[in-house]
């Protein structure tokens, strides 16, 4: 081998020694005995609405439904599965 093989070699050796190393560090499980898990619990937010803003809202003549029926008669396979 030539001396610019081997140090090729060696070059390339160092990289994979790095990144194995850090590869295990963040992938491998930590021993974290002795710390504790905290959770925080949320609260439920409170209705800010009274029973007239709810009637408002629920009200069908002064609210608007925007959102359009979806057809798909006549698009793809209508027997996608094999059955008639």
């Amino acid at each position: 081998m030539k001396s610019k093989d081997i140090l090729y070699l060696g070059i390339s050796g160092v990289i994979f020694v790095f990144v194995g190393y850090i590869g295990f560090t963040q992938l491998a499980p930590q021993n974290k005995s002795n710390t504790q898990t905290t959770v925080e619990v949320i609260d439920p937010v409170a209705s800010q609405y009274d029973a007239a803003g709810l009637t408002a809202i629920s009200d069908t003549a002064k609210v608007r439904d925007f959102a359009v029926p979806i057809d798909l008669g006549g698009l793809g396979n209508p027997t996608p599965f094999g059955t008639h």
